[in-house]
């Protein structure tokens, strides 16, 4: 997560409220939640493509293979 795109982000959110004062705060948390559930998008994509299966399919594979 990066300062700098939760900024980014945080204005946005700003701009189209209309510039409404007093929700810098609310702006923020949007912004941190938005951005950080892209990163575990990102991240949970990354370990799918993996050639390591996950330890919940790892032992699927062993019991099949019993």
């Amino acid at each position: 997560m990066n300062h700098d795109d939760i900024e980014r982000r945080a204005y946005e959110l700003y701009e189209t409220r209309g510039r409404e004062e007093g929700r810098d705060l609310d702006d923020w948390l949007q912004a941190e939640h938005e951005i950080g559930n892209e990163d575990s998008e990102v991240r949970g994509s990354a370990s799918r493509n993996s050639t390591t299966p996950a330890p919940g399919r790892r032992h699927a594979q062993e019991r099949g293979s019993r």
